[in-house]
């Protein structure tokens, strides 16, 4: 019997050993998970955060294409314009 009560008290102590480990291994667990969510909403505001700066300047390259646009205008009309206020005849 002192053979049988030796390996149920080991069994018994390995099993509140490994009962222990489990609960440190998931509070770590916890603990990671968390961090990790943390991050998660930091980086969806990051992005969130591009995407309207990437926005903005898609919006001011739209104007700048426009302002061209007329600026390219303007100087293909400019040299009849010129020749139209100094009077040139041909």
């Amino acid at each position: 019997m002192d053979r049988l009560e030796q390996a149920v008290t080991s069994l018994l102590e390995t099993q509140i050993a490994m009962q222990h480990q489990l609960t440190v291994s998931q509070a770590n667990f916890q603990t990671q998970m968390t961090k990790l969510a943390e991050r998660q909403v930091d980086n969806d505001k990051r992005w969130f955060e591009i995407r309207e700066e990437l926005n903005q300047v898609i919006m001011t390259q739209s104007n700048h294409t426009k302002i061209l646009e007329r600026l390219t205008e303007l100087l293909q009309d400019l040299p009849e314009r010129v020749k139209e206020k100094v009077g040139f005849k041909p």
